[in-house]
């Protein structure tokens, strides 16, 4: 990853207040996933040992499961099926499996993480979890 090869002490501290900061939101989707990934990546950031000591932290992906019927007994739901039950458009995944340690990304790759990102905002304002609403306010 292009970011841990330059990481510096500074990166470190702005992104351990941000995890910790009340604001702004963290939304995600899987992110006992991710947070395990950044661990992995980064093993000296003590806040990505765990998501306990993440302020206003939601994971669309939890959310849904504890709100619904029919998410709980598929089991886990993947992002772009969410934006098609919920949204309307799934996502187009061609890229997930290219190949991510290539630099530099390809603009496809870009695009799609870009949109894989973004469709989280949208999902956000469709369902608006009981924890975010005083985020509009």
């Amino acid at each position: 990853c292009d970011v841990v090869n330059h990481w510096t002490d500074a990166m470190q501290a702005l992104v351990e207040a941000v995890v910790t900061a009340s604001v702004p939101w963290k939304v995600g989707f899987g992110l006992v996933g991710d947070v395990h990934r950044l661990r992995y990546s980064f093993p000296d950031m003590s806040c990505f040992e765990s998501l306990d000591d993440w302020e206003n932290a939601v994971d669309i992906q939890t959310y849904l499961k504890s709100t619904s019927t029919k998410n709980q007994q598929r089991g886990t739901v993947g992002l772009s099926k969410c934006c098609q039950d919920i949204l309307g458009f799934p996502l187009d995944k061609s890229q997930q499996i290219s190949d991510w340690e290539a630099r530099p990304l390809t603009e496809a790759q870009l695009v799609y993480a870009a949109s894989d990102a973004y469709c989280l905002l949208d999902l956000v304002r469709e369902l608006n979890p009981p924890e975010m609403r005083s985020m509009y306010m």
